[in-house]
């Protein structure tokens, strides 16, 4: 992850932030994500855009897609983007979110699914600038 942060240096501000949950047996899932979702909540700018990438999201077609739809949602002034942990986010996080984008119908873990959401990140930085990072043909 390490790597797609220093790589998005040149084109975005981006601070990384791990909130600590709270364990749990599984059978308290709904527990445990509502707490989630509440830290999430406090660490929301009230004043920025805000990307959810959830499995309910909208699924781009392809990486070329998720870059028209990342820019379209990211304004000049910057936005959050949130991977919810291991048993999602709820209503109120849903509700805040701006644009909801799915990375995959398949499940992840959510370190894997912030490791994917930077690098497809920095995969739309790539195509948009029209640099050689994204090998497929741009449609």
């Amino acid at each position: 992850m390490a790597e797609f942060q220093e790589s998005l240096k040149p084109f975005a501000h981006l601070e990384v932030h791990w909130l600590k949950s709270e364990r749990r047996a599984r059978a308290l899932w709904k527990i445990k994500r509502d707490k989630e979702s509440e830290m999430l909540l406090q660490k929301i700018s009230k004043d920025k855009k805000v990307i959810l990438f959830d499995s309910i999201g909208i699924m781009p077609k392809d990486s070329v897609d998720f870059s028209r739809r990342f820019f379209s949602s990211v304004p000049p002034s910057g936005a959050q983007m949130i991977v919810g942990g291991a048993f999602g986010v709820n209503d109120q996080v849903r509700s805040r979110a701006d644009t909801i984008l799915s990375l995959s119908s398949l499940t992840f873990n959510h370190q894997v699914a912030c490791l994917v959401a930077l690098e497809q990140v920095y995969r739309a930085f790539m195509i948009r600038s029209g640099k050689p990072y994204h090998n497929a043909e741009s449609g």
